[in-house]
């Protein structure tokens, strides 16, 4: 019997999403209940086949999106989406989704997914040197020359989590309970708890600064965040600062490094852009007369570069850091994007990896990386830059765009141009440079090369 109720106040879950208010209000409870009571166990799951049934049939024929193009089982199950993203091959599917469907998809019963400028602007538009890192002290990535304690992996693996169980409503339950953290931190091993070792490291570097405070030193962003006032202009607590530094080293090291790997993977299969390359770079340390060693150029100068500046935009446009859906859910007043109108709380979302392979904004090659594409010899060619820039989605669009943009194009610009002029380097394979994975961001694995010093 406790197996029928069980089953019982499961189909009733799932049947009073589809009873009209009006009706469930004139229901007598206790009537209804103690005939409930005594359906048997066949009869409950009967009807909760009939119910997924109807469901399935409501959301191929009577739903709202029924009209929008999409793969059959992503009309009424998200599981087929969700599979893909364990296997991390999302990255590749989302784009021959719209090559196959079109600029506007269903990927969900109720989500649609874009590849279209008007959709761009509606869901994200808007009506002295650094020398010691902002969170400094070394945990021993270079000088170890290996994942130390497993802190990059575990990182890697909180946002692979991260990504799929919020696809899946319910599962965190089984893992965010007392139990599970303590079965993990108990049995879990390093992979499991690298990231708690981590944590220790931050708490320890802030705990540092809060008590011996800066000194003589520059101002860095870990000192902006500890003299930080709250809403009543009180000084922030310990908690907030360790928030920032996590957001600081987990989301900003990785998207950076997936940027400089994309640059360096292109340039070095492409030998006769990656000499091109070099040979601006060099000249421009001529021009500037660093010949000394220890000398580097600057931000300032090395955005100046064209060539470097297109190398470096290509491959962020083809190699963009998060691959995933960036969903918006549609308000009460309901928004037209193009042909379709999606009526209040349809879940819209774009995908920077679509988006930036759209053939309609970046030509028919624009599944090659070409940096030729990104100068202009005349004045039509700078409106179609202007264009592309515009629709660019590597960093986001809107209020919600990558605050960490200017950060990263200092380091991917300084880095790639620094290291070309020092280095040779070559693929180990070319066939198979790199394998990708996605994981909330589209992380390379297996990435490996040859490097010898250039001499000058």
């Amino acid at each position: 019997m406790e197996k029928n109720h069980t089953l019982i106040g499961a189909a009733l879950v799932t049947v009073a999403r589809y009873i009209p208010h009006d009706l469930a209000n004139n229901l007598d409870q206790n009537h209804t209940f103690s005939v409930l009571g005594n359906i048997s166990f066949r009869t409950c799951l009967a009807a909760l086949w009939c119910v997924y049934l109807a469901q399935i049939v409501y959301c191929i024929f009577f739903h709202p999106l029924r009209k929008v193009p999409g793969p059959l089982l992503a009309r009424f199950s998200q599981s087929w989406r969700n599979i893909r993203y364990f296997r991390g091959s999302w990255h590749h599917y989302v784009v021959q989704l719209h090559r196959t469907y079109g600029s506007v998809v269903r990927i969900a019963p109720n989500e649609v997914s874009f590849v279209d400028s008007s959709a761009l602007k509606a869901l994200y538009g808007l009506g002295k040197q650094v020398q010691k890192l902002a969170l400094g002290g070394k945990i021993g990535f270079i000088e170890q020359g290996r994942d130390v304690d497993g802190i990059i992996r575990s990182i890697h693996d909180g946002f692979y989590l991260m990504a799929n169980m919020g696809n899946i409503p319910g599962q965190m339950f089984w893992i965010n309970n007392a139990l599970a953290q303590w079965l993990i931190k108990r049995f879990g091993g390093k992979r499991l708890n690298s990231f708690s070792i981590f944590l220790d490291w931050l708490d320890r570097r802030v705990s540092e600064r809060m008590k011996n405070g800066l000194g003589d030193r520059r101002k860095d962003m870990l000192q902006h965040f500890i003299e930080a006032k709250d809403m009543d202009g009180k000084p922030v607590w310990k908690g907030d600062v360790m928030i920032e530094g996590v957001n600081i080293l987990g989301a900003g090291a990785d998207t950076t490094s997936i940027v400089i790997l994309a640059v360096l993977s292109a340039l070095l299969l492409h030998r006769p852009e990656r000499q091109k390359l070099q040979q601006e770079i060099d000249q421009a340390y001529t021009s500037l007369g660093l010949q000394d060693p220890g000398q580097e150029i600057s931000f300032k100068d090395a955005e100046r570069l064209p060539y470097l500046s297109a190398v470096i935009k290509e491959s962020m446009r083809l190699h963009p850091s998060i691959s995933y859906q960036l969903p918006r859910v549609v308000p009460s007043s309901g928004v037209q994007i193009g042909p379709y109108y999606m009526r209040p709380g349809t879940i819209c979302s774009i995908s920077a990896t679509s988006m930036n392979r759209s053939k309609e904004i970046f030509g028919d090659d624009a599944d090659e990386w070409k940096p030729e594409r990104w100068i202009a010899s005349n004045e039509e060619e700078k409106e179609r830059i202007s264009t592309m820039n515009s629709l660019l989605t590597t960093f986001g669009m809107g209020s919600r765009s990558c605050v960490g943009k200017n950060i990263a194009l200092v380091e991917v610009h300084k880095f790639i141009a620094q290291f070309l002029r020092h280095f040779d380097a070559d693929v180990v394979n070319p066939e198979r440079p790199w394998v990708t994975k996605s994981q909330w961001f589209s992380i390379q694995k297996d990435f490996w090369i040859t490097n010898k010093e250039r001499g000058h």
